[in-house]
């Protein structure tokens, strides 16, 4: 065979992967759970545009807000599961650093009732010295 042997995505220096990787919260059902996660994510988009960062890197504003959905980031099925195995591979990904995202009631900054927020659009990567 005269064609040249096209590397595997993970034999290459830098491999990608972007984008609404359909990745859900695994939230206990029947538990009170799901309305903590919605009363912990209420205002928190305009929390973040309020918290900023310091010249050296630092964030600053309010911890509480950052911290209240991030507590939500143990039922995330990528971090809960897949991850591990990707990791054995190099792949990595950069860490949860905004609010869950889903469709929003207009005019508003409440959820839609009808579907769970999630960090449903992701990044994995993995780049020669990044293990």
């Amino acid at each position: 065979d005269s064609r040249p042997r096209i590397p595997t995505a993970i034999e290459h220096d830098i491999f990608i992967v972007a984008g609404d990787l359909n990745v859900r919260l695994d939230i206990p059902p029947g538990t009170d759970t799901d309305e903590h996660f919605r009363d912990s994510l209420r205002d928190c988009w305009a929390e973040a545009a309020r918290v900023s960062t310091n010249a050296n890197g630092s964030v600053k504003g309010s911890m509480h807000a950052r911290q209240a959905w991030r507590a939500f980031t143990r039922y995330d099925q990528l971090c809960a599961g897949t991850a591990q195995q990707l990791h054995a591979l190099g792949v990595l990904e950069g860490p949860l650093e905004f609010p869950p995202t889903y469709r929003m009631v207009r005019g508003t900054d409440e959820y839609d009732r009808l579907r769970t927020p999630a960090w449903c659009d992701r990044v994995l990567y993995r780049a020669v010295g990044s293990r």
